[in-house]
């Protein structure tokens, strides 16, 4: 294995040597004075950094000069040629580290690297601090509707709301089942004439002291035998109530305390009934009054138990208030005309006779 040693190392291994070259007494042997000797002129020259082939003390390119004290003896000095190279010393004993140098200066620094790969996500950290809350931002825009989601589950039941006001009228039901027999209706009207007596025997003559009869005298009621009553005939009446009516179980028949008229005796105000006793076309004309904010009238005109007209009077802010109606009907002999007060309906009146029923012929069928 071949060493490397450092240049002060051989320069001491080459200072050895030629201490050793310097001790030598006698003169070298076989040179005449002819003869030329090359010498290097300094035994102390240190060989050039890394040369390891030329002997310490030698040096080719210089001649080797003798001692000075060999010159003052008196004999002469020659110069020859350098020889040859010596053979290559043994290697030396390594020599001490040297003191450690001073540091250079820092380099300049290097190039940025590429990027290395993405490393794996870390661990989820603790959670921190609540941090302040950030300004409103803006109102978004509108957004697209969604699908309906499904449907939730059914809620409890809620607690009963409260009663709210009574609705409007609604249409008329069917006519219901036959009822119990009312009360005895109104005498009849006279029957029909009977085959004529025997003749009489004839009175003495009188004088005459009666007017002759008129034409506009009221002819009597009867039945001629064609299905209606003698023309000429009037019809009409007049009703008031002066207490209130409540309809508690089912409709109930509007009756009258008051009768204003009554031309030809056809309405009964007991029962509230007009029953035609001339065939023609009738007026007839009613006006109801309610004083309360929940049971608010309702009362219809019936023809003989169908439903023809009504009148409602409903609000609940408002209990002093009456309305009206009136409508004109074709009747036969027989026909029956009432009025009638809806189920849980109340009607209101009193001594100012607030509700009333009128009719009247307008002419003959």
């Amino acid at each position: 294995m071949n060493h490397q040693f450092p240049p002060t190392v051989l320069i001491c291994i080459s200072l050895l040597i030629g201490c050793c070259y310097a001790g030598v007494d006698q003169p070298p042997e076989g040179p005449s004075e002819s003869e030329t000797i090359s010498q290097p002129t300094d035994a102390f020259e240190s060989p050039a950094a890394g040369d390891g082939v030329t002997p310490a003390g030698s040096n080719p390119s210089r001649p080797r000069v003798q001692d000075p004290q060999a010159c003052s003896s008196g004999s002469p000095i020659v110069i020859g040629m350098p020889g040859p190279a010596g053979p290559v010393g043994p290697q030396g004993i390594p020599g001490v580290q040297g003191p450690a140098g001073f540091p250079g200066n820092p380099g300049n620094n290097g190039n940025n690297g590429q990027p290395g790969s993405t490393g794996r996500p870390g661990e989820r950290g603790e959670k921190g601090e609540q941090g302040f809350p950030g300004l409103p931002g803006p109102p978004g825009g509108t957004g697209f509707t969604g699908p309906a989601g499904p449907p939730g589950a059914p809620g409890e039941v809620g607690s009963p709301g409260p009663m709210g006001p009574l609705g409007k009228h609604g249409l008329t039901g069917p006519p219901g089942s036959v009822g119990p027999p009312g009360q005895s209706g109104p005498i009849g009207f006279p029957g029909e004439k009977g085959d004529p007596g025997d003749t009489g025997l004839p009175g003495l003559p009188g004088e005459c002291a009666c007017p002759p009869p008129r034409a506009t005298d009221t002819p009597p009621l009867g039945n001629t035998g064609g299905g209606r009553q003698t023309r000429g005939g009037k019809s009409a009446f007049s009703a008031a109530r002066t207490t209130s009516l409540m309809a508690t179980n089912g409709p109930v028949v509007v009756t009258y305390q008051t009768l204003f008229s009554n031309k030809g005796g056809n309405f009964d105000k007991d029962t509230g009934v007009f029953q035609c006793a001339i065939a023609g076309t009738y007026f007839f004309n009613m006006n109801i009054y309610k004083s309360s904010a929940q049971n608010f009238p309702l009362v219809q005109l019936l023809l003989n138990g169908d439903h023809k007209i009504a009148v409602i009077d409903y609000g609940a802010s408002d209990t002093e208030d009456g309305a009206s109606n009136s409508v004109i009907l074709d009747l036969e002999v027989g026909d029956r005309v009432w009025l009638q007060l809806y189920d849980s309906r109340e009607l209101h009146s009193s001594h100012y006779r607030f509700t009333t029923f009128s009719g009247f012929l307008l002419f003959e069928a």
